[in-house]
C-alpha cells in the first residue's frame, strides 16, 4: 500500500509545513471574508485535510520497536504508522493512532514511515516541527511468587497479570517453585498401603503458550505432561507501553 498523497507544502520562509491551497483568484472579491487589504496568506481556501509523510525510515533489520513522536502541530492530527519488512510492497501493517490513544501495541518490520492526517481548527493547519524516533529501550522487572491458579483462563492458558501495560512482551524466565502431586499406580491384585500413599510426581514445569499485542498466557505441566496450577517466579523483559499525549508519542 503506498503511502498517502500529501497535500500540504513547504512554507520555505517559515520553515513549516502548511496545507494547500484550494482557491482561485476569484476568490478575492469583495464578497469573500479575505480581500486584498486583509489578505496575510496566499492559502485563501486551505484544504480541510492536510496530509504530511515522513520519509521511510530504513531500520536496518527486522525489529520490533516503539516509536517516540514530538510534533508542535496546529490541528487535530490523526497518525497512522506503516512498517513493513518489504519496503511497502503491500504486505505492511497499518495502526491509526487517535488523540488520546494508549497502550499501543509495538510495531514490528525493517521500514517504518508516519502519516498525519490534520483537520483544521479555524487556523490554518501548520506543521512547526515533527520528530519521529524509533527506538528498542526496554524494562526489565520480576512478578515473584505468582500462583498461577489466580490467574484468568484456564489451566492449560492462563493470562499472565504484568501488573502494568506493555507494547510487547519480549521474554519470560519462570522458575517454578517445589511441587510434588499425584500418587503411584497400582493394579487391583496388588495391595500395599505404603505404594498406595507415595508421592509419584515432583516438580512442575512452566511454558510460555503465546506472547502478543503486550500480553502474555502461560501453563505449567508437571513430568506427566498433565497441566498443573503451581506458584512461580517470573522475570519479565518487555517494551513500555506506548501511549499518546497530544500530538506527541511516548512511552512509560
Amino acid at each position: 500500500m503506498p503511502l498517502p498523497l500529501p497535500t500540504g507544502q513547504n512554507d520555505f520562509r517559515n520553515g513549516t509545513v502548511i496545507a494547500t491551497n484550494t482557491g482561485t483568484w476569484a476568490n478575492l472579491s469583495a464578497n469573500n471574508s479575505q480581500s486584498w487589504d486583509t489578505l496575510t496568506s496566499w492559502v485563501t481556501e486551505p484544504n480541510p485535510y492536510l496530509v504530511w509523510n515522513t520519509p521511510i525510515i530504513d531500520l536496518g533489520s527486522s525489529q520490533i520497536f516503539n516509536l517516540n513522536i514530538s510534533a508542535d502541530i496546529v490541528g487535530n492530527v490523526t497518525y497512522t504508522v506503516y512498517s513493513s519488512d518489504s519496503d511497502f510492497d503491500g504486505t505492511e501493517t497499518v495502526t491509526v493512532i487517535n488523540d488520546g490513544a494508549t497502550d499501543i501495541t509495538a510495531f514490528e518490520g525493517r521500514y517504518v514511515a508516519v502519516s498525519a492526517n490534520i483537520a483544521t481548527t479555524g487556523s490554518l493547519q501548520t506543521i512547526r516541527s515533527w520528530t519521529i524516533n524509533p527506538n528498542t529501550k526496554k524494562l526489565e522487572f520480576a512478578l515473584n511468587s505468582i500462583d498461577t491458579s489466580t490467574l484468568s483462563g484456564s489451566i492449560s492458558s492462563r493470562a499472565l497479570a504484568l501488573g502494568r501495560d506493555v507494547s510487547y512482551v519480549y521474554n519470560l524466565q519462570m522458575t517454578p517453585h517445589y511441587t510434588e502431586s499425584g500418587g503411584i499406580y497400582v493394579e487391583d491384585d496388588y495391595v500395599d498401603t505404603g505404594y498406595t500413599t507415595a508421592t509419584l510426581i515432583r516438580g512442575a514445569f512452566p511454558q510460555i503458550v503465546d506472547k502478543s499485542n503486550g500480553n502474555a498466557n502461560i501453563c505449567v505441566v508437571d513430568n506427566e505432561g498433565s497441566f498443573v496450577d503451581t506458584t512461580v517466579d517470573i522475570r519479565v523483559i518487555a517494551l513500555p507501553e506506548q501511549y499518546r499525549l497530544g500530538n506527541d508519542i511516548l512511552t512509560r
